[in-house]
């Protein structure tokens, strides 16, 4: 394994994140492309993901392990992937932050120390990246006031300089961290060296659907729809693990609230394999849903477009193309527009475009008779690190009603069908 003390090879700036801790559990993903709409092909950006698990500590015995590390938490995260994921960096590029607790086996007093973590990626036999941790790592310090006694535990925290964006698009085939650490005593004790390596999965960048539970750690507020309005968070309260991207982890309460927080927000993490059916939402399009008024809600295809002729919005756009069906016995007015938000991970909530102004093909608000259908899009402004995990329909005096769109999108092309 590596060295923290070998020479850095490159400068990184794209934004990535990888979650774990010792609960968490491998699972990877293929890399896709999303379905195309008809007569205006784009292709939405790459979508794979895995959680790390931390790997459990070669077994030595306690004399031959100094320092005994146990990783909380191995993430890596792009800073432009949603607003949680942006209060860790102002660089852009692929970061790792690594936080938990080692303890001192040497059964010495130590007075200086410093830990360390480089994040090193494989792209073939002669070519491979490093990115280094700055600081001391610990806190609090360890200093000859505050020393580092035998049998003891310090937290340290840690977070690498960046890759640069450029390799987001070029895969490494390994990556791996190794943690490091730097000591000694008042006398002549001192001891440098790797106490621990993790190996890690690039495609966490991307997200992963997950299926889970956890614990609100304190009180506090996450990001919820609609526009990016906060969530009151009550601490001991249990959630529902949905998603998790970088740093940033959607979850749903029992009232059916559904929100994104970031980590240090929950405690008591459990995965469990992911599941199909509704939970994790279909991995075909179209995606139906019967909402709480008796319409059925189709979401036919999803694709990227960069602008609107003869409409004054001229940014890149999501479009969502949408159809309803009434399926109970009276009349049932549509859900305005503004009642569809899309979820573009980690925080980064939006509303649709264009409102009364929507172009032809825009999805308005009627009255359906019982049996009628009718189609439409939705347009959502499309932001740089954004992608469509989720739709959420808000309707008055119910929970909102969420529609999983990132494990269709996942899926690609190859599996996904048009209606």
């Amino acid at each position: 394994m590596h060295k923290a003390g070998r020479a850095m090879v490159l400068m990184v700036v794209g934004m990535v994140i990888l979650g774990c801790n010792g609960a968490f559990s491998t699972a990877a993903s293929e890399t896709s492309n999303s379905t195309i709409a008809p007569g205006n092909p784009a292709d939405l950006p790459q979508l794979t993901s895995t959680l790390l698990r931390v790997e459990p500590p070669e077994p030595k015995s306690q004399g031959e392990r100094p320092f005994a590390v146990n990783v909380d938490f191995a993430l890596l995260f792009d800073p432009r992937t949603g607003p949680i994921n942006a209060q860790r960096s102002d660089e852009s590029g692929v970061h790792l932050l690594v936080a938990g607790r080692i303890r001192n086996q040497t059964g010495k007093l130590i007075h200086r120390a410093a830990v360390y973590t480089t994040l090193i990626a494989s792209f073939s036999k002669r070519t491979e990246l490093e990115r280094h941790s700055g600081g001391l790592g610990f806190s609090p310090r360890v200093t000859s006031l505050d020393p580092w006694r035998p049998d003891t535990d310090r937290i340290f925290i840690c977070q690498t300089r960046p890759f640069d964006p450029i390799y987001l698009e070029l895969p490494p085939e390994k990556v791996q961290a190794a943690i490091t650490i730097q000591v000694r005593d008042p006398l002549q004790y001192s001891y440098r060296g790797e106490i621990k390596a993790l190996n890690l999965d690039w495609a966490s960048i991307f997200g992963l659907s997950l299926n889970g539970a956890a614990m609100i750690a304190t009180d506090g507020q996450g990001y919820c729809a609609p526009s990016l309005k906060t969530c009151e968070l009550s601490s001991g309260d249990t959630v529902k693990v949905l998603y998790q991207r970088g740093t940033a982890f959607k979850v749903m309460n029992d009232d059916g609230d559904i929100f994104w927080l970031g980590y240090e927000q929950l405690s008591r993490i459990s995965l469990q394999p992911p599941v199909a059916a509704a939970d994790s939402g279909s991995l075909t399009f179209p995606i139906a849903v019967l909402l709480n008024n008796g319409l059925n809600l189709k979401i036919l295809r999803v694709s990227e477009q960069d602008h609107r002729e003869n409409a004054k919005e001229t940014r890149p756009m999501y479009r969502l193309d949408i159809q309803l069906e009434n399926k109970g016995q009276k009349s049932i007015r549509t859900p305005p527009a503004n009642a569809f938000i899309l979820d573009g991970s980690a925080g980064a909530y939006a509303s649709p475009l264009f409102g009364r102004s929507a172009p032809r093909e825009g999805y308005r608000s009627i009255t359906l008779r019982s049996g009628q259908q009718m189609e439409g899009s939705l347009f959502y402004p499309r932001e740089e690190g954004t992608f469509p995990f989720d739709l959420e329909v808000h309707l008055a005096s119910s929970a909102p009603v969420r529609i999983p769109l990132f494990p269709a999108l996942r899926a690609g092309p190859k599996t996904a069908k048009r209606p």
